[in-house]
């Protein structure tokens, strides 16, 4: 596999990734390599919400373990019983489209750069004991450090 330094303005390898769907109730993360740069081009999940009535705020983002960053949050709020697929993607606009088709889009930090020995996070605010993360989904393009 040739890779090309991010540095050096060149193109990385894009690799296509599935998650592990997490225990009801739990939020999500994922580490990716620990000797490379990835770059997030597009991650997409389905969110099932019980039916308790509190406001739930996703958001995605980078974590080393000591702080976050890279925060991306959806302008979509899920609540009792919703059940909907929210993608993050680059160049991608804010778009509710839960009446037509339960979907929610929403736009990507540009340089969204997962950096060696980081993990990518799925966070929901407020998230219950009945809640469910799944089809998790990510495209990255990997650089060597």
């Amino acid at each position: 596999m040739l890779r090309q330094s991010y540095l050096s303005g060149g193109r990385g390898h894009i690799l296509t990734h599935t998650g592990v769907n997490p225990a009801v109730g739990l939020n999500w993360g994922q580490n990716l390599s620990s000797s490379t740069i990835s770059r997030l081009l597009w991650i997409g999940f389905h969110l099932a919400c019980n039916v308790n009535v509190i406001d739930r705020v996703l958001s995605v983002f980078c974590n080393n373990g000591t702080f976050s960053y890279f925060t991306n949050i959806s302008s979509k709020v899920a609540t009792a019983s919703d059940a909907f697929f929210y993608s993050f993607a680059l160049g991608q606009p804010y778009l509710d489209a839960t009446a037509e088709a339960n979907m929610v889009q929403n736009s990507l930090a540009e340089q969204f750069l997962v950096l060696p020995g980081s993990h990518i996070d799925i966070a929901v605010a407020n998230i219950q004991a009945g809640d469910q993360l799944s089809n998790i989904y990510f495209v990255t393009e990997e650089y060597f450090e």
